[in-house]
């Protein structure tokens, strides 16, 4: 298996932009069924951002040694471990009640 070495920074770099590109789109579909015409124009702002994200997310990838191959015990051990920390996150961190 393969493991990334950037993947959690490149995920805290784009994260915060996942939203503003929802929003971004969301006003120009919004706006595309009340003014079609428009939709070119408005949709310019969501494609810049994400561009934005396209870039970093490919910048991350071609960094030396962005990622290492691991061997197959060592990546069932990662995997364990990984989804182990996320587990033990989500008891942690979840709200306790939905009402």
């Amino acid at each position: 298996g393969r493991a990334s070495l950037v993947s959690v920074f490149a995920n805290l770099a784009i994260g915060p932009l996942v939203p503003l590109v929802m929003i971004l789109t969301a006003l120009t579909g919004g706006a595309t069924l009340v003014l079609p015409a428009a939709g070119a124009v408005l949709g310019i702002p969501g494609w810049a951002v994400l561009r934005a994200v396209g870039w970093l997310a490919s910048t991350a990838a071609h960094f030396p040694a962005a990622s290492v191959t691991l061997p197959a015990p060592v990546a069932v051990v990662a995997a364990a471990i990984l989804g182990l920390a996320a587990v033990l996150l989500i008891i942690r961190y979840a709200p306790r009640s939905f009402a």
